[in-house]
């Protein structure tokens, strides 16, 4: 799927920064920082304690006046780091901020499959944060996995490498949103079903799956799968299928119908987009699940939700 270009904010800037250790990436990105520390504008760091100690050790305390999130904290799903984000740049323009920047080490596992899931989010920052002032600069190792490095280049416009610096990435592919292939499906789903009842889902899910996910997080999954049976029965046609697969370390469900599909494939990552008469139920997915894929296949709408064991 191609999606339509935002006009884009004259301040916006989405860069990939390549490293080579905390000492590299604070020796990069210290000079920028320290401009923007003196222009005081907003600073959002999400680092992993090595590289910030690094970038104080280099610039020293001013780098305090940033607000500061940990790696792990803000990357902990995609729709939570998209959200931190989100609300970092709506205070700092309410406050009359001509820029805000965020630096973050985003969270690699090194596993193709569940790494999709920060290509699909880089994917979206644009199209979601393309309209505000938004100084981005997103932090990989210089030996992260070739497909992840291929996808960096992909989803950014700026590229900065070491020993080259910052330049346009020929690559750059924007607006091109893609399925995740799922490699659950090819095993047997533990839940299968035609859905007429959300309350019999949520029985079948805890029934099913409790021992997989624990007490927290079950109640996670039937809140995920309550939305989206809810929202397929609202907003698309008959039947709406749920089916289900215990991975031993997370669950997989998928929720599908026949409604002419959701018009945005990133609606679980578009903060709080609901009102009085409800419409949360994308965002609660995104900030519960800890993959997410809304597609068509067949003439259906499919939604992917994948929670992990806590």
């Amino acid at each position: 799927m191609t999606l339509t270009a935002p006009q884009l904010h004259p301040e916006y800037h989405h860069r990939a920064l390549l490293h080579r250790g905390p000492e590299d990436l604070a020796t990069r990105i210290g000079p920028t920082l320290t401009e923007a520390f003196h222009r005081y504008e907003p600073v959002h760091l999400s680092l992993a304690l090595d590289e910030w100690t690094a970038l104080r050790d280099l610039v020293g305390p001013i780098v305090d006046r940033a607000e500061s999130l940990a790696a792990p904290e803000r990357y902990a799903n995609p729709g939570r780091a998209m959200a931190a984000i989100h609300d970092f740049v709506q205070r700092a323009t309410s406050q009359g901020a001509a820029a805000a920047w965020s630096v973050g080490t985003v969270q690699i596992e090194g596993d193709a499959h569940r790494d999709a899931r920060w290509a699909r989010y880089e994917s979206a920052v644009e199209t979601i944060l393309g309209l505000t002032p938004l100084k981005g600069i997103c932090v990989y190792d210089v030996n992260a996995p070739a497909e992840v490095l291929s996808t960096v280049r992909r989803c950014h416009a700026y590229l900065d490498e070491p020993g080259v610096g910052l330049r346009r990435c020929t690559e750059h592919r924007p607006y091109q949103h893609e399925t995740v292939h799922w490699q659950h499906r090819e095993a047997t789903p533990v839940i299968d079903t035609t859905v007429t009842r959300a309350s019999q889902i949520r029985h079948d899910l805890s029934e099913t799956l409790h021992d997989v996910l624990g007490s927290s997080r079950i109640d996670d999954l039937q809140l995920v799968a309550t939305e989206l049976v809810t929202n397929g029965m609202r907003h698309g046609d008959g039947p709406v299928t749920l089916r289900a697969w215990d991975q031993g370390d997370q669950v997989v469900i998928e929720v599908s119908d026949s409604g002419g599909g959701i018009d945005d494939p990133y609606a679980d990552l578009r903060p709080q987009r609901g009102g009085a008469n409800g419409g949360w139920g994308m965002w609660l997915l995104g900030q519960l699940a800890d993959q997410v894929s809304i597609g068509r296949e067949s003439d259906r709408t499919v939604v992917l939700a994948a929670l992990r064991r806590s």
